[in-house]
């Protein structure tokens, strides 16, 4: 008899395991299907970095992902300003920008993208220059991340030598008819790169917008990994203004799909620039390892309750 019930027990729990329709197989198979492929664009988004600089300070303070910065030409200096003003700032100097890093992004499916934003705006009245004006830009530290002021290291520019990246630059000239807008890309020169040497320009569109003034201005730049999966989407944007440029080839090319560096400043070419910088926004769409393994955990527990109804 207790024979007859444990075939019976074992005969139940078996009829439920194939009413459900998956059994362990096939719970590890939809795992891997799971791990397997990236989520839809659009479905997922995480921050990266989001440094409002509220703390007054230009290291790992209190604001949320917070990240320390660093000047790749003279020092950086944060101004914690009441929020009634400007809710605190970074301030960089003449030719100067400022270096921060965040996780490491790798754009490894189609419609991937990382993305940086950030409000920017000069102390003083800029001078009309048709090679001047705001930079943000998104490169990888290959590894070798810069952790302090170059200037005040004696400047030692060896972290940021062999960083690639693309970034944009918007030219401050009055003249609405060069007024560019440009999207760069430097391979092994982060700093020279930053200021307008050896590098390659990918895309010149002329803009409607004087930037000469002492406004808030918001600049952005977002990598995409097209379709195919062999080019890449990148699109600037300066305020209302906003371009494309399809890089063919680019997911294979120098700078590669990785990227966990942010720089931001003015260009040279000005007698009084002092760039504030404020609100700066890293976004993905490509979780981090430790967010990919949460979701696959709980499909897990989801199906393993269903299997054991």
């Amino acid at each position: 008899t207790v024979a007859k019930e444990t075939v019976s027990k074992l005969e139940l729990r078996r009829g439920r395991a194939a009413r459900s329709g998956l059994g362990l197989t096939g719970c590890i198979a939809v795992l891997i299907l799971l791990a397997a492929f990236s989520p839809p664009a659009g479905a997922w988004v995480e921050t990266r970095l989001n440094d409002p600089f509220t703390d007054g300070a230009d290291t790992d303070g209190a604001d949320p992902l917070d990240t320390n910065w660093y000047g790749l030409e003279s020092a950086i200096d944060p101004l914690g300003l009441p929020p009634t003003v400007d809710g605190g700032t970074l301030v960089t100097r003449i030719h100067d920008a400022a270096l921060g890093e965040f996780k490491s992004v790798t754009l490894a499916f189609p419609g991937d993208y990382v993305e940086v934003s950030a409000d920017i705006r000069s102390e003083n009245t800029l001078a009309d220059a048709t090679d001047s004006g705001w930079v943000l830009g998104l490169f990888n530290s290959r590894g070798t991340p810069l952790t302090y002021d170059i200037d005040s290291n004696g400047g030692d520019t060896a972290p940021v030598e062999d960083d690639d990246g693309y970034w944009v630059t918007k030219f401050v000239d009055g003249d609405d008819t060069t007024d560019d807008f440009l999207i760069k890309e430097a391979v092994d020169k982060l700093r020279g790169g930053i200021f307008q040497w050896e590098v390659t320009t990918l895309s010149t569109t002329s803009t409607d917008i004087n930037a000469t003034d002492t406004f808030w201005h918001e600049i952005g730049l977002r990598i995409t990994l097209a379709d195919n999966g062999d080019d890449l989407d990148i699109l600037g944007w300066f305020d209302t203004y906003n371009t494309t440029y399809t890089y063919v080839g680019g997911a294979t090319g120098s700078v590669g799909l990785t990227f966990d560096e942010v720089v931001i400043g003015g260009a040279s070419g000005q007698s009084d620039l002092q760039t504030r910088i404020d609100n700066i926004l890293v976004t993905t769409n490509v979780p981090e390892p430790a967010s990919a393994a949460l979701v696959l955990l709980g499909a897990a527990a989801m199906l393993n309750r269903r299997r054991r109804r």
